[in-house]
């Protein structure tokens, strides 16, 4: 594992310490719970692959299914091998996204003038405004995304590493973001524009801004994981790739 791999996990890894109410170390798997219902937020990492990822699977499995928690199952590119494919679809895991991890270097990025009119914001103590555009960018609803924000609340009352940014475009709220800070590094998560305003540039202004605030407190390298659909967008702002995430979720879970 090259040292921008280990970064971007470890980032990762800090960003869903923050924001859940529980982690689990199997040994060969990190499980993390936030409390929303839904899988892509109570993400379990797979660590290591052998002939014994049966056994902490299967605990695994067995933890989230006694707290009644949709999870998914997360496995890196580099990981994945034949044992493991046969392993999770004996036990009838289904592959039902990919994640790109991405990193962009700081200290020679340039971010170009815009023209957009858009009002950048540091949020802080006024997250109910900055989940906004969570419900409609990730087709999400009040009562899920409401959860997730007092998960990040509660990060903000324990640390000084995580920072909320939202975008206002004529007084409106139309975008939001995370970032959060580990040692020399950033990680951009839960980009978010309201469905009547995108595409038209916002995001993209609200990416630069939180990249300017990063640069400013000596950030060296800044990474994200981006969907299938916002691959090209992070491309054009100078991400580069640097692994495939695989998601997977207990067929028995998607009925």
């Amino acid at each position: 594992m090259n040292s921008e791999i280990y970064a971007f996990h470890r980032l990762e890894h800090h960003f869903f310490t923050m924001v859940s109410v529980n982690k689990i170390d199997y040994g060969h798997i990190i499980a993390f719970t936030t409390g929303v219902k839904a899988p892509g937020l109570n993400p379990a990492f797979i660590q290591k692959i052998d002939e014994y990822i049966q056994h902490p699977l299967a605990a695994c499995s067995a933890d989230y299914k006694k707290n009644q928690t949709p999870w998914t199952l997360v496995i890196p590119d580099y990981l994945f091998n034949q044992h493991l494919e046969h392993e999770l679809e004996a036990r009838q895991f289904s592959e039902q996204d990919i994640g790109f991890a991405m990193i962009v270097e700081l200290d020679n990025y340039c971010i170009a003038s815009s023209q957009v009119n858009l009002q950048c914001k540091l949020m802080r103590d006024n997250l109910a405004t900055w989940s906004i555009p969570l419900i409609g960018g990730f087709n999400s609803t009040p009562e899920i995304t409401s959860v997730y924000t007092q998960q990040h609340q509660q990060a903000l009352s324990h640390t000084q590493s995580i920072y909320h940014f939202s975008g206002f475009h004529e007084d409106q709220i139309v975008c939001s973001l995370t970032l959060s800070l580990h040692h020399n590094t950033a990680r951009i998560d839960d980009v978010a524009t309201l469905p009547a305003y995108q595409r038209l540039g916002f995001a993209t202004r609200l990416i630069h801004e939180a990249i300017l605030f990063a640069r400013q407190r000596h950030i060296k390298k800044c990474f994200l994981e981006a969907s299938n659909e916002g691959l090209t967008l992070y491309q054009r702002l100078g991400f580069k790739q640097l692994l495939k995430n695989y998601y997977y979720e207990l067929l028995s879970d998607l009925s």
